[in-house]
């Protein structure tokens, strides 16, 4: 039973979904100085689907950075004030600053700029 159980939490998701502006004003807050990746996308986009299995990888590799999920049409104030013009985007925000923000499949890129942490 045990292994079944380890099975199904490996499976979970370490991506927070925000669902509201609070949620992600919260979520920054709560992070204090660990490394937020804001992953902006939406359902239809070809490169965010793409992108979804990487990014779960990723936020169960590195659970010292918080990882988000934000759905551009679900959420279009979050995506207008961070000025989101291409998807995916995705914003680097440390201490509440954003440091960086790679547009599109970037999987180097993307890589090199969580290690930094």
């Amino acid at each position: 039973a045990v292994t079944s159980r380890a099975g199904a939490m490996a499976s979970e998701s370490k991506v927070i979904h925000i669902k509201s502006e609070e949620q992600f004003a919260k979520v920054l807050k709560d992070a204090g100085t660990k490394l937020v990746v804001a992953d902006f996308s939406a359902s239809w986009c070809g490169p965010c689907k793409r992108l979804e299995p990487m990014y779960e990888t990723w936020a169960r590799e590195h659970t010292d950075v918080v990882f988000l999920h934000i759905d551009v049409d679900e959420q279009g104030g979050i995506a207008e004030d961070y000025e989101i013009s291409a998807m995916p985007t995705l914003v680097f925000i440390k201490s509440g600053k954003e440091r960086k923000r790679i547009r599109g499949l970037d999987e180097r890129g993307i890589l090199a700029e969580i290690a930094k942490k």
